[in-house]
């Protein structure tokens, strides 16, 4: 919706922007397979065999990231190394935005990892805020993780003032 009050452009061209969310797979293969046989023709099975599939690599790259986190953490610690967990909107993996920052952190020899490699590691707890969206959930939990963590420490990057921002920036 956003993209389409901003940039004229799309009004000229067929731009979809259903309401499908990844976190509910039922909802979004029902969803999705219809939004496929309606706006593409696919049929609903050939749909539904591709948005499982979807949801297989998905998870795969989930599991890899957990994966590789783990193995950065057991590198850092039996290296000595500090570990640095950042945590950013995902738009902060844009070259144009990032500016590098992963390479200037990485030069003073600490590990970096993600926060959704350790906020899965924490069992729900009670947050000062209302917890409603699948970032502020990672960052939230990542941060409950770090308390009991000395060897390691966190970064949020933001862009902007943004009020959601201001929020998190508080209760992490």
């Amino acid at each position: 919706d956003l993209l389409a009050v901003n940039i004229p452009a799309l009004s000229k061209v067929k731009y979809l922007h259903p309401n499908l969310g990844i976190h509910r797979p039922k909802d979004f293969e029902k969803k999705g397979a219809k939004l496929l046989a309606e706006e593409f023709g696919v049929p609903k099975r050939e749909a539904v065999k591709a948005i499982r599939k979807a949801y297989e690599a998905y998870h795969g790259f989930r599991d890899l990231v957990q994966q590789k986190g783990a193995e950065y953490i057991d590198f850092a610690r039996k290296s000595g190394r500090k570990i640095l967990v950042v945590a950013g909107r995902p738009y902060h993996m844009d070259p144009e935005i990032n500016h590098g920052i992963d390479k200037l952190i990485a030069s003073y020899g600490v590990a970096i990892i993600s926060e959704d490699v350790i906020s899965s590691r924490v069992k729900k707890f009670h947050t000062g805020v209302l917890n409603q969206w699948t970032y502020h959930s990672r960052l939230y939990a990542a941060a409950h993780y770090l308390k009991d963590q000395p060897h390691m420490n966190l970064v949020q990057l933001v862009s902007f003032g943004c009020g959601v921002d201001a929020i998190t920036t508080d209760e992490v």
